[in-house]
């Protein structure tokens, strides 16, 4: 398996996706994985690596920033917060992840599915809800 970033940006904001990808050649389905109120950390990416060697292309996506991470109740909290308060918001930076994911040229972009923890799972039915996997077959959002 390979393992690489993936910068893409959205309002300005330079996010930094984590992709894991399969050993065998050619495009594979891929698993988008967002991230708890933390920020995206090894756990994510963990996941991600696991999903690569089931053959799928893993991808912990990044919803704060390149490199932003809280480390309290409160710090998760405040970078959380805006997302709630604005759901359009949420919904627009995922889409923004989810066509960074589908330009890659080891991803078969008409299978993309996505999972998420906590805030992340939150994260996946906004853009289940948004129709962001409406053109996806087939469809698929978890949330835990």
């Amino acid at each position: 398996m390979t393992e690489k970033t993936l910068e893409y940006q959205h309002e300005g904001s330079v996010l930094e996706a984590f992709v894991c990808t399969p050993a065998a050649a050619g495009r594979h389905p891929a698993v988008l994985i967002a991230h708890a109120w933390a920020g995206r950390s090894g756990f994510e990416c963990d996941k991600a690596r696991a999903l690569a060697a089931a053959g799928y292309v893993g991808v912990a996506i990044d919803m704060y920033g390149k490199g932003v991470l809280g480390s309290s109740v409160e710090e998760n909290s405040a970078l959380m917060k805006p997302f709630l308060d604005n759901r359009a918001r949420l919904q627009a930076r995922f889409h923004a992840a989810l066509a960074a994911v589908r330009q890659d040229p080891a991803v078969d972009a008409a299978r993309v599915a996505a999972i998420g923890f906590c805030f992340g799972g939150l994260s996946v039915l906004d853009l289940a809800r948004s129709g962001g996997l409406a053109s996806v077959a087939p469809r698929l959002a978890l949330a835990w």
